[in-house]
């Protein structure tokens, strides 16, 4: 009898500060995602990894921390807000992977001493998921005046984040049965499937090229306040005319494309 493989889930603690409350709350998370049925996780530390901070990007991507994330079928962030942010080495450890992510389920844990629970934290950081190419879940935990929440051995004085957790981790592993089956089993578009010319060494057959973060894709259009919209032949928006028109970006790759553009 065929048995489906466990799901993996690592738990990220994006934080390195010395005396963080958030290392409970990424504790409490990996030890409520491993006691699920089906389920496999880890707790990565981002102080723990080797990762230097005298380059960027896939120029500095870890062996082991890259091995994990190909692996994994999704990510629980946890994410400590400061100062309305998300770590800034957090982004800098995601940032060292990128074809590792595509496809993938992500879920964010706030953490902050204060009462919104890093929400202003999450909110940034949902962007950056999305373009590392993650499908986040629309539950987040939020932990908040987390000094309360746990004592000073870790242990949890607040048990509603049992359920509020167990929610979100319901949500996050029906995603990931989801992206793993369609990463597995589900063609490509033939329009995406030819664009696996361009593949990277070792790029997965089910992912589409990735293009250079500064190229603009066909039909694409940049204008005043980086507002994109359809727009008529002499190119203007014909919702606000008194703009000047505004140029296709790559008209020089599409000779032969002319008429309205679709943003």
């Amino acid at each position: 009898m065929n048995e489906e493989r466990p799901l993996f889930l690592p738990v990220i603690l994006g934080t390195v500060r010395k005396c963080r409350q958030s290392r409970h709350v990424a504790r409490f998370v990996a030890e409520q995602t491993g006691s699920r049925l089906g389920v496999e996780t880890e707790l990565i530390d981002i102080a723990a990894l080797p990762i230097p901070v005298d380059d960027a990007g896939e120029a500095i991507k870890d062996t082991g921390f890259s091995e994990k994330m190909q692996r994994a079928d999704g990510l629980i962030v946890v994410s400590p807000e400061y100062n309305h942010a998300y770590s800034g080495l957090l982004k800098h450890v995601l940032d060292s992977c990128l074809k590792e992510y595509i496809h993938k389920a992500g879920g964010i844990v706030g953490v902050s001493a204060g009462p919104f629970g890093g929400s202003r934290g999450i909110q940034g950081l949902l962007p950056v998921m999305r373009e590392l190419g993650l499908v986040t879940i629309f539950w987040d935990v939020k932990f908040s005046a987390v000094h309360k929440v746990f004592d000073t051995e870790g242990h949890l004085l607040e048990p509603a984040y049992v359920e509020r957790y167990a929610k979100f981790l319901s949500e996050l592993i029906w995603m990931s049965k989801v992206l793993r089956h369609g990463r597995e089993k589900v063609a490509l578009s033939q329009e995406a499937s030819m664009a696996t010319t361009r593949q990277g060494p070792g790029q997965p057959d089910h992912l589409p090229a990735l293009r250079a973060r500064d190229e603009p894709p066909c039909g694409e259009i940049r204008g005043v306040g980086g507002r994109e919209r359809r727009r008529n032949d002499r190119g203007r928006d014909p919702r606000n005319p008194h703009l000047p028109g505004m140029r296709r970006c790559c008209e020089s790759h599409c000779p032969g494309a002319g008429g309205s553009v679709l943003t």
